[in-house]
């Protein structure tokens, strides 16, 4: 070994290498297995096992302008690789390169022996080279690269994630949600028996996860306590907006070679407006809209079954079924992101799926306690998840609303007024002291975009419009049930030159706002009301399609296959970004973007998605609800969500 290290010497010298042999930054082991690499590499006939090492190393590409800088390389290539010593095998890292002013990330293939402080120091010292050319060649137009010092921090892929007490916790609980319905299944099919309270109650539990009984259930087109068929297909296109949204922007924000040009097609041009999920995530605010409306009219029947009408009793009934509800299923999810990720050996981009799952072991208390929209987010925990946290904190409101509807319609009136005004006034300040971006957070700041997420985009008090305005529709419709409130085609005719001139001016208003140099009041004034006129105008809708003047929209929201895809919506929603993080992170090359590549990719995450929804809602969320009735009774029909 001694006479490697020195070879490794005389090598550099021969090279015209600036190195010498730091024991206090590079170990040993590392400097005479990196020796042996190089002095095989660089022989007058390579060894073969050296060429394939250096062969997996990051090259320059081209399509750099279109912002192809970072350098991946060869991940399988490179931990194939053995020396015919057998003292290492190569192991990949991933050096995070800053070089004249170009932030930049190179694949380099290493002996296994190396730590990340050692590689990270042999690229400080430039001893990587071969026939003295650096691994770490600068990107292209950086002029007079080579005297340019070179500033890089190196991460050594692991495969898998290291498992520990939390991450053994939610494998156990994923397990264990795979394991109740087959043995609920197998228990039905081999026969029940019910012979005291207590097996009774097991029985019924064990029933409540059987394929037999939640299979029939899910398979319906009819949607339980739905009285308006229009809401399935209006959740399910918000659905799929959203989800297209998180296919193009998830995958661009670190997967694709060709990003420059993915912002300058995708970002500017209204006719990406599907694919970019709006001026940013309207669907959201369709689901928050939707929410509301179903909260008011749960709540309003909680109340007629009640003699005494809203009592303490029935406020905590609404708030539990809301709980149980929500969080069976959303804490599976984050059991199965931590417990899934810490299985799946990861490729070159394993920063990702390793920033969520350390996420999650850090704030998973956070999503127990439906805190995720003010607390940790900016590390937050499946991170979407943040909408169950603010839905679950406008229904805490609806109560209240509820109870000063019953003492006076006024009252109802100015309340809802001064609540408008709150949250219209908390966002334009918040817009204008933040100086938020309108409609495309991505092109701003990375300062910018984190403001905009973690001061507005996630709270609830600047996004309650929506909600709010699905509340006060609900009670509008349920005050006049018996009778129809559009009177005449005149009336409708209107609604829906007003709804759809709505619909299109907050989206070109956007485009508007960001192709020029606005005010910043006019900013804050479309950040303020846009979210909430979005929700109006989709209300109308909802209320058209009920009162019968939906029309050939009505007909296309009815049709029978929304019933189905609705009723696994929730899951759907929950499982979609995992599954999109799963595909991007197993990825050894990054993605050119093309709208075909992108189209596939939509359609591909959409089907497996939907496989995925339909697993969870069989296994978890439906067996939860039937547990609910069956160990609590039966409760009024529950608030809808997704």
């Amino acid at each position: 070994m001694m006479v490697l290290t020195l070879l490794f010497c005389l090598l550099s010298f021969q090279f015209q290498l600036p190195f010498v042999f730091p024991a206090r930054n590079i170990s040993l082991k590392c400097m005479q297995d990196t020796g042996e690499f190089l002095f095989d590499l660089n022989s007058m006939e390579p060894k073969d096992y050296a060429l394939r090492m250096y062969d997996s190393v990051g090259k320059l590409g081209s399509d750099i302008l279109h912002g192809n800088v970072d350098r991946l390389g060869s991940y399988s290539e490179c931990l194939s690789t053995r020396a015919p010593s057998g003292h290492f095998h190569g192991q990949y890292c991933k050096l995070h390169v800053l070089q004249g002013g170009v932030d930049y990330s190179v694949g380099v293939c290493v002996p296994d022996s190396c730590m990340e402080e050692d590689v990270t120091a042999m690229s400080q010292l430039d001893i990587l080279r071969f026939r003295n050319a650096s691994f770490l060649a600068p990107p292209l137009f950086t002029m007079n690269a080579s005297s340019l010092p070179v500033r890089g921090v190196a991460r050594c892929a692991t495969g898998t994630f290291p498992l520990d007490v939390f991450v053994a916790m939610c494998l156990f609980l994923t397990l264990l949600g795979l394991a109740l319905p087959l043995a609920g299944t197998a228990y039905v099919a081999a026969g029940a028996w019910q012979s005291d309270r207590f097996l009774g109650a097991v029985d019924c539990a064990l029933k409540c996860f059987s394929w037999q009984k939640n299979m029939p259930a899910i398979w319906t087109t009819e949607m339980p306590g739905s009285p308006c068929p229009a809401l399935n297909g209006i959740r399910v296109l918000s659905l799929l907006w959203i989800m297209s949204g998180h296919t193009s922007q998830m995958t661009a924000w670190l997967s694709l070679d060709n990003v420059l040009e993915w912002k300058t097609r995708v970002l500017k041009n209204p006719l990406y407006l599907y694919s970019r999920s709006g001026p940013f995530y309207l669907g959201v605010d369709t689901f928050f809209l939707i929410s509301g409306w179903l909260s008011a009219r749960s709540f309003l029947k909680m109340q007629q079954s009640s003699e005494k009408g809203i009592t303490a009793n029935v406020i905590l009934r609404y708030y539990c079924s809301r709980l149980i509800r929500l969080q069976p299923l959303h804490i599976y999810s984050v059991c199965l992101l931590v417990g899934l990720f810490s299985l799946v050996p990861w490729g070159p981009v394993w920063e990702v799926p390793k920033f969520h799952v350390d996420n999650c072991r850090q704030a998973w208390w956070t999503n127990l306690l439906l805190l995720n929209d003010f607390l940790s987010v900016r590390n937050a925990c499946n991170g979407w998840t943040w909408y169950l946290a603010s839905d679950f904190h406008f229904h805490l409101t609806t109560p209240a609303i509820i109870f000063v509807y019953g003492k006076s319609k006024h009252a109802l009136v100015l309340l809802g007024a001064v609540l408008f005004l709150a949250s219209f006034t908390a966002t334009a300040w918040l817009t204008l002291a933040h100086d938020l971006p309108v409609a495309v957070p991505s092109e701003a700041s990375k300062k910018a975009a984190m403001l905009y997420f973690s001061e507005y985009y996630t709270k609830p008090y600047c996004r309650l419009g929506p909600f709010l305005g699905g509340l006060l529709l609900s009670v509008f419709m349920h005050q006049n049930h018996q009778a129809h409130i559009l009177k005449c085609k005149v009336q409708a005719l209107l609604g829906w030159v007003c709804s759809l001139s709505t619909l299109l001016a907050v989206v070109v208003v956007a485009y508007a706002l960001e192709d020029t140099s606005a005010t910043p009041s006019a900013a804050a004034l479309y950040q303020a009301l846009h979210r909430t006129l979005w929700a109006a105008a989709v209300g109308w809708v909802l209320l058209a399609c009920q009162d019968g003047y939906g029309g050939l929209v009505n007909q296309l929201l009815s049709c029978r296959l929304w019933g189905f895809l609705a009723s696994i919506s929730y899951a759907c929603y929950l499982v979609h970004p995992i599954l999109i993080i799963l595909y991007n992170g197993l990825q050894e090359t990054l993605i050119h973007y093309t709208d075909a590549t992108m189209f596939y990719l939509f359609f591909g995450h959409c089907l497996l998605t939907c496989i995925a929804g339909l697993a969870l809602t069989m296994f978890i969320e439906r067996p939860c609800q039937d547990l609910k009735r069956c160990l609590l009774g039966s409760m009024p029909a529950r608030p809808g969500t997704l």
